[in-house]
């Protein structure tokens, strides 16, 4: 296991990303099984794994770090700042897929709070 601290990955950040990723989880491998890992690593992202039981509680206490926000890739809404294409690619795949993912909520409910459609997957199967 590594260490690092924000100044480092700073350091280590692509041009043009503007928010430091983290997500939690039970242990590195635990958290390594978050799919926006493959999203934000595609990107050349590093993602911050707060694994110990503190730091979750400590991280959503800091919002900001120098001039980058601090951001919870795990939490829905997450913004990559997508460029007009992107974003209209999604907008069309929701459109397409609507109907599909409001059948499965009604089928599973009770099993999965919602459904939507992802593009967090860039080289696993869904």
């Amino acid at each position: 296991e590594e260490y690092t601290s924000f100044d480092k990955y700073i350091e280590g950040m692509p041009e043009g990303q503007k928010s430091i990723y983290y997500v939690t989880g039970e242990g590195r491998k635990n958290a390594m099984l978050q799919p926006v890992i493959e999203k934000l690593t595609s990107r050349g992202y590093e993602v911050l794994l707060m694994t110990e039981p503190l730091d979750e509680i400590t991280i959503e206490a800091i919002r900001d770090y120098k001039d980058f926000r601090i951001v919870d890739a795990t939490k829905e809404g997450l913004d990559l700042e997508d460029d007009a294409e992107t974003k209209k690619e999604k907008e069309e795949l929701t459109e397409k897929y609507r109907d599909i993912c409001e059948y499965l909520e009604v089928e599973l409910k009770g099993l999965v709070q919602k459904v939507t459609v992802s593009t967090l997957l860039t080289d696993s199967p869904a």
